[in-house]
């Protein structure tokens, strides 16, 4: 179990934390924690020990609002929401607040992209320009060798976003692992082609209405105003909450911790896909520098990346995960 801890130096306003697991088998690390190490829990005593452990940590940290969702055998265990929406009114969090989950939007893309693969749509390893060529990068050669494949997993060469109007390819692709949204971007114009829909209707489609996700969204909902957590700066102070009229694959979603904690346990349930691309999500794709900021330093032993997720080797077992990030917005998913 990791626990997220604010940075001084960053806009923080915790938004949004999922943390799952399939077993009984339970480790906390925080202040004063009651939990001890690979210990078995009830229901019961993991949510008093939660409820008693989580709100110094909040306070700690100056996280004005978390929501947290826990997953056992495939099903929804705990939910508890802490802290408050907004500094000012403060209004409580609770179970339908729908906040930012950033990159959170990989993962449920990811599936999206293998719901299609499953219906002979889209091809992991064929060129994505052979779909759809891509303006922005025609000018390099190299980004007809760029697949559906290589965008899930980080090893397009394009960095994580362009610094200017200029996307550029920083290596052979297919080369090493260099996270990326501006791949995602590439592979959701691809997708809305060949599905003839947008990526929240597809989403929609595929995704949110089956699995139940009745609050989730990749673009904003006017009902939003009224169930949404305001971001906050470094201060404490309620900052103006963006709202997106366009879709990115990368890190638009909007959702709750229950809704995010029905994706997840569709994926631990095997739900939606064929085994085959199932496996393939979580199978290794390619390794992961033990330092993000030296991509060409040593690879790390335990951590590795599929198909949108993140996977490491843990004591715990077998684990995958994502982060999100959007400065005011911070959130988690893990699941063994």
């Amino acid at each position: 179990m990791t626990y997220l801890t604010r940075k001084n130096s960053c806009l923080q306003s915790i938004a949004f934390a999922l943390l799952l697991f399939t077993g009984q088998i339970f480790q906390c690390r925080g202040q004063q924690s009651a939990i001890p190490l690979q210990t078995k829990l009830t229901k019961e005593q993991l949510a008093e020990s939660l409820n008693k452990t989580i709100p110094p940590l909040l306070d700690s940290a100056a996280i004005p609002g978390l929501s947290l969702a826990v997953i056992a055998d495939g099903k929804l265990i705990y939910h508890q929401t802490f802290g408050v929406i907004h500094a000012e009114t403060k209004d409580k969090v609770n179970a339908n607040t729908v906040f930012e989950a950033a990159s959170l939007s990989k993962p449920v893309f990811a599936y999206i992209c293998l719901k299609l693969v499953d219906a002979g749509l889209l091809e992991l390893d064929k060129p994505l320009y052979q779909y759809l060529p891509y303006a922005d990068i025609e000018r390099d050669a190299r980004y007809r060798k760029i697949t559906a494949r290589m965008v899930l997993s980080h090893t397009t060469g394009f960095p994580n976003w362009r610094n200017d109007d200029s996307l550029r390819i920083n290596f052979e692709p297919g080369q090493k692992f260099s996270y990326s949204g501006e791949g995602y971007v590439y592979l959701q114009k691809v997708v809305e082609k060949l599905s003839g829909l947008t990526l929240n209707e597809l989403a929609t489609e595929q995704v949110f209405r089956p699995l139940g996700m009745a609050n989730t969204s990749f673009v904003w909902r006017e009902g939003y105003n009224h169930t949404m957590a305001s971001p906050h700066n470094q201060f404490g102070e309620p900052m103006t909450k963006r709202k997106p009229d366009q879709a990115n694959a990368a890190s638009s979603l909007h959702t709750t911790a229950l809704d995010y904690a029905r994706f997840m346990t569709a994926l631990l349930n095997g739900t939606g896909l064929k085994k085959k691309s199932l496996e393939s999500m979580l199978t290794s794709q390619v390794e992961v520098p033990q330092d993000r900021q030296k991509p060409d330093g040593p690879v790390s032993s335990a951590v590795s990346w599929g198909l949108g997720v993140g996977l490491q080797q843990t004591k715990q077992g077998r684990s995958f995960w994502h982060w999100g990030d959007n400065y005011a917005f911070k959130c988690y998913a893990v699941a063994y």
